[in-house]
Formats: structure tokens, C-alpha cells, sequence
């Protein structure tokens, strides 16, 4: 196998494990981070921070390299521009995850503070490794837990569940208040 497959092959390998252990940070890791007690969240903060930063940390690096390898060993179908340009992201994107998240991962490593994950969670979003988060005044239906069909949601005290028989009517935005 030439050095241009191995390197395309290596970048589309680390690209979607980089974009997968992202989305799970943001989903499983800072959401949940929110329903740990102030006194055990340091030791759960240390705990998930060192057994991820390995996993990850190097892969994120392993995958600039490749990206920049790539700029003088791409396949010809790929144009060197766009290499370049997401080479330039990808470095980017390390120096910001360098700059920004280990600082904060460091303060939430002595206190918990919803400050702060929510910060996480918000820059995760612009780095485009995790999903926005649904804004509750514009999700009216859930399709997926409904098997296609429309069913309106409730909207409890900022939680969400499936309307459930004998409920009263919907207000003017479609949510069934129940607070």
C-alpha cells in the first residue's frame, strides 16, 4: 500500500474516533456531570479527566501529524488546498483545546460548578464535536420516542417526558406546562 492510502486511511480512522469520543464528552460526560453532588464531583471530575485525556489527548496530536503528512503525500482526488485548510483546523482546534478546556477542566478538578460545565459544553458545540442542545422553546414534538408520529412534549420544570393521557390542553407554544 502506498504512503498517500495509509495516511488517508490513518486520518479517516482518527477523524471519526476524535468526532466520536467528542460527542460523547458532551453528551454522557458534561451532562451528567451536572447530577454529581459538590462533594464527590472533584474525585469523579479527576477520575473521567485522566482516564480520557490519554485515549484522547494523543490521538488528537496523532491526528494533526497525519493531517499535516498529508499536504505533500494526499491522494490526487483530494485538493491540497482543503488538506491545508484542515490541517490549519485541526491545529487550531488543539491549541484551543489546549488554551481553553484543560484551564477549565483544571478549576472543575478542585470544585464543581455548572459555570463552568455549561462553558464546556458551549465550546464543545463551536469546536463541533458535540450536538447543541435542543432549545426547549423551540422543540414542540418528539418524532423519534413516538415511532413517527408527532406527539407534543411536556415541558416540566426544564425537564422533558412524553404526554401521558389526562393531561390538560397545550399552551400557545405547543408544551403542556406542568410546573
Amino acid at each position: 500500500m502506498e504512503i498517500r492510502n495509509v495516511l488517508t486511511v490513518a486520518y479517516f480512522v482518527l477523524s471519526i474516533y476524535m468526532y466520536g469520543g467528542g460527542v460523547m464528552s458532551t453528551l454522557v460526560y458534561y451532562e451528567s456531570w451536572k447530577l454529581v453532588g459538590e462533594e464527590e464531583f472533584a474525585a469523579v471530575h479527576s477520575s473521567v479527566t485522566s482516564r480520557m485525556l490519554p485515549r484522547f489527548g494523543f490521538v488528537l496530536v496523532l491526528l494533526v501529524l497525519v493531517n499535516t503528512s498529508l499536504i505533500w503525500f494526499h491522494h490526487p482526488a483530494i485538493s491540497t488546498w482543503l488538506i491545508v485548510l484542515t490541517a490549519a483546523i485541526h491545529l487550531l482546534m488543539v491549541v484551543i483545546r489546549f488554551a481553553v478546556f484543560v484551564p477549565i477542566h483544571k478549576k472543575l478538578d478542585k470544585a464543581k460548578s455548572i459555570e463552568l460545565i455549561d462553558r464546556l459544553l458551549k465550546y464543545d458545540i463551536y469546536m463541533g464535536s458535540g450536538h447543541p442542545r435542543i432549545n426547549q422553546n423551540d422543540c414542540h414534538y418528539c418524532d423519534a420516542l413516538s415511532g413517527g408520529q408527532r406527539v407534543p412534549l411536556v415541558r416540566r420544570c426544564s425537564r422533558w417526558s412524553r404526554i401521558r393521557t389526562g393531561m390538560p390542553s397545550p399552551d400557545d407554544n405547543g408544551f403542556f406546562n406542568v410546573c
